[in-house]
């Protein structure tokens, strides 16, 4: 095709009317349309590549917006407002203090590498698929480990368990410690 203008000869400002269109290609197969007091709309399915072909901003259908990187996608902002469901298909590595604002629901296990603080009077742990078995803190004294089911013949179990597979005579198979760590005179 023919170039418009050259290295030498620039044009300045250009001028399109409402709904006009910058068509590109031999076939015209990439459209820029302007939309009037909107935006630009690129046509079909087409891509803005940045850098290379797998870096790129496109729709692949009327209800999906894709944004593609070959390593990275990197937000800077002070706050991202996010207004859909999110999912991660892969490892979430985060820093800083996550807060939440309804409960949040982990549909597997939960691995902690350090502390949990339930920091409210009265904390609850719910155990069981009905959350039959509760373990809940009680202010100033401790912990409430109870079964809540009504019915009869209900009670709460502590079970101790050992793993050993080979048990010898005066092994102990569990213990419940009684200290006062904390005590000042030295005797606990």
């Amino acid at each position: 095709g023919q170039a418009l203008g050259s290295a030498s000869l620039e044009w300045s400002d250009l001028f399109l009317a409402d709904a006009s269109t910058i068509q590109f290609g031999n076939d015209q197969d990439v459209v820029l349309t302007h939309v009037a007091d909107t935006g630009l709309l690129l046509s079909g399915t087409n891509v803005i590549q940045f850098n290379d072909a797998s870096q790129n901003i496109g729709a692949p259908s009327a209800t999906v917006l894709d944004i593609n990187a070959t390593d990275e996608i990197e937000l800077n902002a002070t706050l991202v407002d996010i207004n859909a469901n999110v999912e991660i298909s892969g490892t979430a590595t985060t820093t800083g203090v996550h807060t939440f604002t309804a409960t949040p629901i982990f549909s597997s296990d939960i691995t902690v590498t350090d502390d949990i603080n339930l920091i409210s009077d009265s904390a609850q742990m719910t155990f069981g698929a009905n959350n039959e078995i509760t373990l809940t803190h009680v202010h100033d004294s401790g912990l409430a480990l109870k079964h809540t089911a009504t019915a009869d013949d209900k009670p709460i179990t502590l079970v101790l368990q050992t793993g050993e597979t080979d048990m010898a005579q005066d092994d102990v198979i569990g213990a419940i410690n009684f200290q006062a760590p904390d005590e000042g005179t030295g005797t606990d």
